[in-house]
């Protein structure tokens, strides 16, 4: 499960549905889902696959 708050989430769901399209899948790594291991100022490792190499202009 991540660690985070309802407004978190929805904002970075809002943000990824905006600007993501939707053959790429995102997965979340790192400290904000093992338990226990976040911090408040821990940050949100993000790892996106698609079917093709995503465009550097999504990603920045």
């Amino acid at each position: 499960m991540i660690e985070w708050s309802l407004s978190e989430r929805e904002l970075v769901l809002s943000l990824l549905r905006r600007h993501l399209p939707p053959e790429i899948r995102v997965r979340v790594f790192g400290s904000r889902i093992r338990a226990g291991k976040s911090r408040p100022y821990s940050d949100l490792d993000l790892l996106l696959t698609g079917p093709d190499k995503i465009p550097r202009v999504l990603l920045f």
